[in-house]
């Protein structure tokens, strides 16, 4: 798992004379590379924010794992916080590897420079970093994109862990876009984390891990390059509006118009004479609901146990009332437990039970069901190798089976229990891929869970359970 540097929870951040980013969720790690992106103002005020311009209007920020409250720029440069911009401080009277040095804290102490010195560590730090210029290069003739990147490693002389690239791209054309990647991904293995706070749409492949999508605000969607590059492109060309039209377009799995995506997602009790919401989210959105065993127990039994707990789900603005679980999938709401075998049939096949919620219906068809097997499977956005399936062990892979067959159904929500935290590393890598799937043609996942390490590679959002 990757160590955690900052983790935000429900942060306001202020500007002057600018609308707030509001309800903040957001955890950074070490050796992550994140591009930030809207089309409002949202993400010039996260980056202001990390230049020490911005104030902590609400929420809490935890810098390894401590509460943390920066009160200006000199705070995130002790955290190791740096912002790099075009207008990166660059003197051309000094050569490269006096640049490198350029403003660091202790310079001012020496009362003499040794040259020789400078050059030397100099070209160590050029050549680590695989970056073409001679430490005694005159600065004169350097191009930005250039300056921009001796800014860079000057920061990690001086501490830096995160280095946040505000609106860069436009300085590196052409191949030479190629040369920043290649540097961040040298840095990446060294464990710094970059944060690219820009809306170039062309520049997602294979720069980023992840992509926010601010809007209104707020973040709109958290998406992960690696499966879903075409959704970054399309949005980031378009504008953030054609996130509502392009992502349920391409992603239908039947070719048919789908019924709208659920746009707010509440569960409720009853308490104290009154509705309550508990946990509340967005369509589209992975979130991760964390507490102790017995919190999360409670939560699951809670919405189990309608009856006796008096608990509601609002669905796009529709209140459901239900009294069992099958009252529930009638909205599309499914729930899966790990390690629950029970909506596992043993006398069926894997294929027979990733189709079960049909397989009625299609055994009506006698001779066309294993016609009709055959196109479900392998014809529609599934696109796996029946082999592959019929591999899967009920015993101890049964939860892939349930998700393929939610992957196939798509419910409107998705509610999982301890599935993560059950799971290694490559298995985690995989169930990530299939949300995303999932989550990208509107339906909204539920994780209930008792780590928050596990969820930090999957969830959009994380909440602790009151």
């Amino acid at each position: 798992m990757r160590h955690e540097i900052i983790r935000m929870e429900h942060v306001n951040i202020s500007r002057p004379g600018r609308h707030e980013i509001e309800d903040l969720n957001l955890i950074i790690c070490r050796g992550y590379s994140m591009g930030v992106a809207g089309v409002e103002n949202s993400k010039e005020i996260l980056a202001d924010f990390f230049e020490g311009k911005g104030t902590l209007a609400r929420g809490r920020i935890y810098l390894d794992g401590q509460p943390w409250k920066p009160e200006g720029k000199r705070d995130f440069e002790d955290a190791g916080i740096f912002v790099i911009s075009k207008d990166t401080v660059y003197m051309d009277s000094l050569d490269v590897s006096e640049n490198l040095f350029l403003l660091r804290r202790n310079s001012l102490r020496k009362i003499r420079l040794n040259e020789k010195a400078l050059h030397i560590q100099g070209r160590a730090l050029l050549e680590k970093y695989d970056l073409p210029y001679a430490a005694d290069e005159h600065s004169s003739h350097l191009k930005n994109g250039d300056r921009i990147l001796i800014g860079m490693v000057r920061a990690i002389t001086q501490g830096a862990r995160i280095l946040v690239l505000r609106e860069i791209v436009s300085c590196f054309p052409g191949e030479e876009r190629r040369k920043l990647r290649q540097f961040v991904n040298r840095l990446k293995q060294d464990g710094i984390t970059v944060i690219s706070i820009d809306n170039r749409a062309d520049f997602t492949d294979p720069f980023f891990d992840e992509v926010i999508l601010f809007r209104h605000h707020t973040i709109y969607k958290k998406i992960c390059q690696s499966e879903d590059t075409w959704m970054i492109d399309e949005i980031l060309k378009r504008g953030l509006e054609a996130a509502d039209t392009t992502i349920p377009e391409v992603r239908d799995a039947s070719g048919k118009p789908q019924r709208k995506p659920v746009d707010f997602f509440v569960w409720e009790t009853f308490r104290d004479g009154s509705w309550q919401p508990q946990i509340s989210m967005r369509a589209g959105e992975i979130l991760a609901a964390l507490g102790t065993p017995g919190q999360v127990d409670g939560v699951w039994s809670d919405i189990l146990r309608s009856n006796a707990m008096q608990s509601r789900f609002e669905l796009d603005g529709e209140i459901i009332a239900y009294k069992n679980i099958q009252e529930l999938m009638k909205h599309r709401i499914a729930l899966m437990e790990y390690g629950n075998h029970t909506e596992i049939c043993e006398n069926l096949t894997n294929e027979e039970n990733i189709l079960l919620p049909t397989y009625p219906r299609i055994c009506s068809a006698f001779g066309f069901y294993q016609k009709q097997q055959k196109y479900i499977l392998e014809d529609n956005f599934l696109g796996l190798d029946r082999r592959d399936i019929e591999l899967l062990n009920p015993e101890t892979e049964a939860w892939k089976i349930g998700i393929y067959r939610y992957k196939l159904f798509h419910p409107r929500v998705l509610i999982l229990k301890n599935m993560l935290q059950n799971l290694n590393v490559r298995e985690v890598a995989w169930l990530k891929r299939e949300l995303r799937e999932i989550v990208g043609r509107g339906s909204s996942v539920l994780l209930l869970e008792n780590e928050s390490k596990v969820c930090v590679d999957v969830a959009d959002r994380l909440e602790v359970i009151a």
